[in-house]
């Protein structure tokens, strides 16, 4: 069935080819996961046929080119696919494989090249293939314009357009709102950057080998079964050995669960076991983050920190799509990379945020004080870890104060802090997911064989209040057995060593 182009998609072509005609040769078309970059590429090369010059598609992803193959014959666009194991065919448009293109000594003629995922054309293979097209014009689509240090792609591209943001195709249910909930990262001090973000061989071992890493895959879980028992989800792992590990840990849980790898010959009867809800969460370590369209996938976990706000898009992104014959009304994002923010600090935000979309961006770059543009609030509950845009008195979901009253604040006298503060430990006292992160930290503690009041002291930052004997009574049998343990005891004994 041919496809009806949206609103934005009709004047993100028309723009191209106004920029085109004045006189541009590399164009940039910027719009998110969900948004059908594809249809509008089919529509572009649809319309450039018709004047008969001849196209070239390229992309790294298998599933990336099985789709643009399907979108042109969707408006009959003959086309032939150059990648290894399918027989191609000669025409004037053809969908490549960059892999397969690199090794070809005799390259197909172009008057237009198109690039899909055009953020990664930095590559030295893109760079190869684009150097035997000097005279044709170059049209990228991207959903995340950022090279992987932050900045934009003026170094590829003289001009770009913006069709659309998450926000914009939010607020008319192209896309489906978010929401998100963050939890106790991976702790990765110390752990060395390599190629713009965190090293992947150190995180990995972190992650795997260690007993923070172990508290995490036990999170993981944990708050899947407590918020999305049953929904159908991806998990982003730190490396293969994780994915595996986490994929394990569901099935142990009683979740069906499996492990996708980008050589699993199982691959696409995996992701359809997924798609029909056979599969309720599949792992993978950079497999599904680009190309995967399953708009069944509720809940995206991110169970690996990034300080590409790429791949973090990318991997949010897999969750947005509307899926009407499911039901789907809302993603979940459950982060436990410290993606979303870390230990209080707004690291790439929410999926809606506001964004420098432009070809000249540094979406990395801290701002300073005194800087006209300030970072758009986010507010943690920190008794459901729930995260909200914006300054909240309240938690949407759970109902708890998140800060006091502004008639509380404008009190002065120590006697009424003391009383106010009085107040927030007696809700405190009664706060569920304060006693479990407490009784989390205690086991760390354990198994870290941290000073004395190091867990108290971690309460401390997370909450700004130190627990009173109430919430450490209740960790602490939550951690040592029925009949608990004092908090200075924590080094001697082990788990379940009763008082």
């Amino acid at each position: 069935m041919r496809p009806i182009l949206r609103d934005y998609q009709l004047e993100a072509i028309d723009k191209a080819a106004d920029l085109f005609a004045q006189g541009y040769k590399r164009v940039l078309i910027v719009a998110p996961t969900g948004s059908g970059k594809t249809v509008v590429a089919a529509e572009i090369i649809r319309r450039l046929r018709e004047r008969r010059n001849r196209a070239l598609f390229l992309a790294a992803a298998r599933e990336l080119i099985f789709q643009t193959s399907n979108k042109l014959n969707d408006i009959d666009v003959g086309h032939g696919i150059i990648m290894a194991g399918v027989s191609g065919k000669p025409s004037d448009v053809q969908v490549a494989s960059v892999q397969t293109l690199t090794r070809r000594l005799k390259l197909p003629p172009a008057d237009l090249v198109v690039i899909d995922e055009a953020d990664l054309a930095r590559a030295a293979s893109y760079e190869k293939i684009l150097a035997e097209y000097p005279d044709a014009h170059v049209l990228g689509l991207t959903a995340t314009p950022w090279r992987g240090d932050g900045k934009g792609l003026g170094h590829l591209f003289e001009a770009s357009v913006v069709a659309a943001t998450p926000r914009s195709l939010m607020d008319v249910g192209h896309l489906v709102e978010a929401d998100g909930y963050v939890f106790e990262p991976l702790d990765l001090e110390g752990v060395k950057t390599t190629a713009g973000d965190y090293d992947a061989e150190e995180q990995g071992r972190r992650a795997t080998h260690t007993a923070d890493g172990a508290r995490l895959a036990g999170d993981v879980v944990r708050e899947y079964l407590a918020r999305a028992a049953g929904r159908r989800a991806i998990a982003f792992a730190v490396n293969i050995e994780h994915s595996k590990m986490l994929a394990a840990q569901f099935v142990a849980a009683g979740v069906p669960a499996e492990h996708v790898e980008g050589a699993s010959e199982d691959r696409e009867a995996i992701l359809g076991r997924l798609r029909s809800g056979e599969t309720h969460v599949v792992t993978n370590c950079q497999v599904l983050t680009r190309g995967v369209d399953i708009p069944a996938v509720e809940v995206a976990i991110l169970a690996r920190a990034t300080k590409s706000v790429s791949l973090y898009l990318q991997m949010v992104g897999r969750a947005l799509r509307p899926s009407p014959a499911t039901g789907k009304a809302r993603a979940l994002i459950l982060d436990h990379g410290g993606c979303v923010m870390r230990r209080g600090e707004i690291v790439h935000g929410l999926p809606d945020a506001e964004r420098d979309y432009s070809l000249t961006a540094d979406v990395q770059k801290k701002a300073k004080k005194g800087d006209q543009v300030a970072a758009p609030a986010i507010t943690q509950c920190r008794s459901c870890y729930f995260v909200a845009a914006g300054s909240l008195e309240t938690c949407p979901r759970c109902g708890a104060v998140l800060k006091q009253a502004r008639s509380q604040i404008e009190l002065v006298g120590a006697e009424a802090q003391a009383v106010a503060f009085d107040e927030v430990q007696k809700k405190a006292v009664a706060n569920v997911g304060q006693v479990t992160f407490l009784r989390d930290l205690l086991w760390t503690a354990h198994e870290k064989n941290w000073k004395p009041k190091a867990a108290e002291m971690r309460f401390k930052d997370r909450y700004g209040f130190w627990p009173g004997k109430a919430i450490v009574d209740a960790a602490s049998r939550a951690a040592w057995g029925a009949a608990g343990k004092p908090l200075s005891a924590v080094r001697a004994d082990g788990p379940g060593v009763a008082a």
